[in-house]
């Protein structure tokens, strides 16, 4: 049997408030859980790239450029050489998509160009 009791209309839309807050709560966590992950796994490819490097067993695609230019002009280490490389690709980027562009994803781009230079 149904309840014959009627539904306040304010419980229905605070039920829903609160499913929609709720949500986006778990969704904060769970994307500072993978910021936090993404940021681990840098480390250790800018770990194991360092190593490669230094063991002299030669480099990877993304740093053989910065790796060349680091032995032509040795007064900038491969991590600045890197930081640069990837700034130049993320401008090339900016100018190829145009007002396209998105400015966050810019941004971001921008750090972990930053972040992965100095690792």
């Amino acid at each position: 049997m149904q309840s014959s009791a009627p539904v306040n209309e304010a419980t229905a839309w605070s039920g829903i408030l609160y499913n929609v807050f709720h949500q986006a709560h778990i969704m904060k966590d769970h994307l500072a859980r993978r910021y936090l992950i993404f940021l681990c796994g840098l480390m250790v490819i800018s770990f194991g790239i360092s190593v490669i490097t230094k063991a002299s067993l030669g480099t990877s695609p993304i740093t053989s450029i910065p790796y060349s230019l680091s032995m032509i002009f040795p007064t900038l280490t491969l991590g600045n050489w890197t930081i640069l490389y990837s700034i130049l690709l993320v401008a090339l980027q900016l100018v190829m998509l145009g007002k396209e562009a998105d400015r966050f994803n810019i941004i971001l781009q921008i750090g972990v160009s930053f972040i992965f230079g100095y690792f």
